[in-house]
């Protein structure tokens, strides 16, 4: 079962951080939400879940080779 995102499916990514009270994660560059782990992307200023972070790297080595 996944863990859920105030009743709902956690989003694969957070906008804006810096504006939340999530902004702990531009310090450490990761926090948890409801058991879900997000990396924090200094160039956009965005939370993405650790899982959509992982398919999108591996699908870009899958393209290089």
């Amino acid at each position: 079962m996944r863990n859920t995102y105030a009743g709902e499916e956690a989003p694969e990514t957070i906008e804006n951080v810096k504006s939340t009270r999530y902004s702990v994660a531009r310090r450490y560059g990761r926090v948890t939400i409801q058991g879900q782990v997000y990396l924090y992307e200094r160039k956009s200023d965005t939370l993405v879940r650790l899982d959509t972070f992982q398919r999108y790297k591996n699908q870009q080595k899958a393209r290089s080779c």
